[in-house]
């Protein structure tokens, strides 16, 4: 299952970035945020289709990394599945769902051994887009959850508020 995801995402990146070489227009975007999260920094890609954008953000520096000392290290990886409302050429608010992983890497004492904890993170939000020219801001707002398999349910924790602001370059 694992491995059918990872190719099924390398596949929509390629088919992504092989079809932008002939469309024109500022159809692509790259940006990167901060974020009000289980990761504080990060960077995102996405590609517009009409009112619909797909994509992918990579979060990094967990709050786990400071919070837990037998965390070594954390990321998170989610799809972006945007819809944008035409209110006006320059500003446009949207909603977003994005399902994805956050993988967790322990410390263990051995340095042979790795120990990782893949969990379920998704983040549903509406935000608003600003893109003077080829410059993007962005401000979204939400809630996040997570479901970690490894955890009694009675210790976990449904989820958190969610807030990115993201500036990038249209192309």
């Amino acid at each position: 299952m694992k491995r059918a995801l990872i190719i099924l995402s390398l596949a929509i990146v390629i088919v992504l970035c092989l079809s932008a070489a002939s469309e024109a227009g500022s159809s692509n975007a790259i940006s990167l945020f901060g974020s009000f999260s289980f990761t504080f920094f990060g960077v995102e890609y996405e590609r517009r289709l009409g009112n619909f954008g797909l994509g992918a953000d990579l979060g990094l520096f967990s709050i786990m990394d400071l919070v837990l000392p037998e965390v070594f290290f954390s990321m998170r990886l989610n799809g972006l599945f945007r819809y944008y409302f035409n209110v006006h050429p320059q500003f446009k608010p949207y909603i977003n769902v994005a399902p994805g992983v956050m993988m967790l890497f322990f410390k263990v004492p051995e340095p042979a051994l790795a120990v990782t904890v893949p969990v379920f993170n998704m983040h549903t939000t509406a935000g608003f887009e600003y893109t003077p020219g080829s410059f993007r801001l962005a401000l979204e707002a939400g809630y996040e959850f997570f479901v970690v398999p490894a955890v009694p349910a009675e210790y976990e924790v449904p989820g958190i508020f969610f807030m990115k602001l993201a500036a990038g370059y249209r192309f």
